[in-house]
């Protein structure tokens, strides 16, 4: 259960959680992605899933079996939007999500979590949730100030930080600063890259549209990265869950 998480929106969480979700199954393992960014749900747009009819609103709302809420996009990958309806969402407990994830998460290798940029409530509960939590930033002083505080969330949440991502990087240099800053290894840069734009407009990953491009590249290697720490670190869900007293 791997977490995507930014302090700052805008940043490009969710090209990020995308496309590690894409390379996680191009590589053969079985993966679930989530867009749990509530009240901002977008991830099924990255993939050209156009308009769900059963999202995770519904399975929130205990509308619907999650078997309908689930879509598949390669022979490894499959998603779990989240629906846009207002009425849904003020309907919605946010605390039925641990009950949903358990129930979905038990078919996969991998379940990768969009969580909404910021500290809410929204954004707090899938933290709790995740064994893993990958944060997402800028080189921008405003987006690492924010990381931050998602970094201390994350930690008195007890979820592990397996690293940053510098996304939009565009001198080795971001690297350095934003490792010294914030104390987390990081785990790949993703340069600026106007095919990157291109793929976001064509509703198909990077790592799809172009597979030998250099942010594809630096995808695959943040992926074999996340695949060797999940591997040490990773630990029953059910367990975790139960250790908490959720």
């Amino acid at each position: 259960m791997i977490g995507i998480a930014s302090g700052k929106g805008g940043v490009g969480k969710t090209t990020v959680a995308i496309n590690i979700a894409y390379a996680l199954g191009e590589i053969g393992r079985k993966t679930l992605a989530i867009d749990v960014d509530i009240a901002l749900p977008n991830l099924d747009l990255y993939t050209g899933l156009e308009k769900p009819m059963i999202t995770l609103l519904d399975l929130l709302n205990n509308t619907s079996d999650y078997k309908h809420a689930i879509y598949r996009m390669t022979d490894n990958l499959d998603l779990l939007p989240c629906g846009s309806s207002l009425h849904a969402m003020q309907e919605m407990d946010i605390n039925n999500l641990k009950e949903v994830v358990e129930e979905v998460s038990n078919a996969y290798e991998y379940v990768i979590l969009d969580i909404a940029a910021g500290l809410s409530k929204f954004t707090i509960v899938p933290i709790t949730l995740s064994q893993e939590v990958c944060l997402v930033v800028n080189p921008e002083p405003a987006s690492i100030q924010d990381a931050q505080k998602v970094i201390a969330v994350t930690k008195f949440a007890g979820s592990h930080l397996c690293g940053v991502v510098v996304n939009r990087c565009r001198k080795k240099q971001h690297e350095k600063d934003a490792e010294a800053r914030l104390g987390v290894p990081v785990l790949g840069c993703i340069r600026e890259d106007k095919e990157i734009r291109r793929s976001i407009e064509e509703k198909t990953p990077i790592v799809v549209w172009k597979p030998g491009s250099a942010a594809s590249k630096s995808f695959n290697s943040i992926v074999r990265k996340i695949c060797g720490e999940y591997t040490s670190q990773n630990q029953n869900f059910r367990g975790k869950l139960i250790g908490r007293g959720l």
